[in-house]
């Protein structure tokens, strides 16, 4: 069977597979399994699903990430960050200065 593969390393080319050949054969051809990952039609295949004639599989590279904690970095700098109760150069609906309002009320 006929599938197409693309790959980081070349372009989208043709390539021959004998029937009854696994996504993981695809892997095992061009690159080694831990490093890449294969998706077909946008989903993520499966190294046990059977090669479908016609198809188009992509290879693409794992990326290496962290364990997060952007998360717990976002909420330290929030509590560096002062709070400002001042609104005074904020606009009312009419498009008049808050400021302006409050010295005309005083």
């Amino acid at each position: 069977m006929e599938v197409s593969v693309s790959a980081p390393s070349f372009r989208c080319s043709s390539f021959v597979f004998p029937d009854g050949s696994v996504v993981g054969d695809l892997l095992t051809r061009f690159v080694q399994q831990q490093d890449f990952y294969v998706v077909r039609n946008g989903r993520r295949s499966d190294l046990q699903d059977p090669l479908q004639h016609g198809s188009v599989y992509h290879l693409e590279p794992r990326l290496c990430g962290g364990k997060g904690g952007f998360g717990s970095m976002l909420r330290a700098l929030g509590a560096q960050i002062e709070k400002t109760t001042n609104r005074e150069a904020c606009r009312d609906l009419s498009g008049r200065r808050l400021r302006d309002v409050n010295h005309e009320k005083e």
